[in-house]
């Protein structure tokens, strides 16, 4: 099952490099999706986006007090939920509940505390096929959870994050206003995929339905012979 994890800052990559190590530990059918580039550059991008948010179960948002108002997060956060809807979850790094304003509000909030991320992997146990017993994951969690818990509590408190320039509102409006337009690109891509599947499987249907009625006119799988 894979799960796409988003980040952005130095602080929020540590936590998703965590998450990505630790998340198969306790669930061994996780494939994580993490990127090491924060925002990357080119289209190339957006079509790895969009093919790995197609194949996620869940995504988790790796937030910090850095990286709330960051243009490339609330991109991410939207193309995610977009794809996944009620399957989001946020992963909360010096933050509450309380830090937000939409659209950040409007997801299920998980804090770096055992007992919530102790829920946040039961939520996500149960988007499997065949989802562990809560007693064994409880079990494998109570094993695994004071290394991840170190990890998370390791990552400095004083990583700076790059400072970007003083830009104006205008530059601001631009950037955000090309991200929107990438956004529509990535959903119109998902949106052109699920249709070509739905047409093939579809096609696949009524080539199936000729077979059958074939076969009920001539069980052998032909013609029968003519006098």
């Amino acid at each position: 099952m894979k799960v796409f994890i988003s980040w952005s800052g130095q602080q929020s990559r540590e936590v998703a490099r965590a998450l990505d190590w630790w998340l198969p530990k306790v669930i061994q059918s996780i494939e994580p999706f993490f990127s090491e580039e924060d925002m990357p550059k080119g289209r190339m991008w957006f079509s790895t986006l969009a093919k790995e948010l197609k194949d996620a179960k869940a995504g988790i948002i790796c937030l910090t007090p850095e990286n709330l108002e960051k243009p490339w997060i609330l991109f991410e956060a939207g193309a995610v939920w977009k794809s996944l809807e009620d399957h989001v979850f946020t992963y909360l790094y010096n933050l509450k509940a309380t830090d937000f304003s939409p659209p950040l509000s409007e997801f299920q909030h998980t804090t770096i505390e055992r007992t919530d991320t102790l829920k946040l992997i039961k939520n996500i146990n149960s988007l499997q096929e065949k989802p562990i017993r809560d007693s064994d994951l409880e079990e494998i969690f109570g094993i695994m959870w004071p290394h991840l818990d170190e990890r998370l509590s390791s990552i400095s408190k004083e990583i700076k994050e790059i400072q970007e320039p003083s830009r104006d509102n205008e530059d601001m409006l631009k950037e955000l206003l090309s991200l929107a337009r990438e956004q529509n690109k990535l959903l119109s891509d998902l949106l052109k995929q699920n249709q070509s599947d739905q047409n093939l499987d579809s096609r696949i249907k009524d080539l199936s339905d000729e077979l059958k009625q074939h076969r009920s006119v001539h069980p052998l799988g032909r013609p029968p012979f003519s006098d």
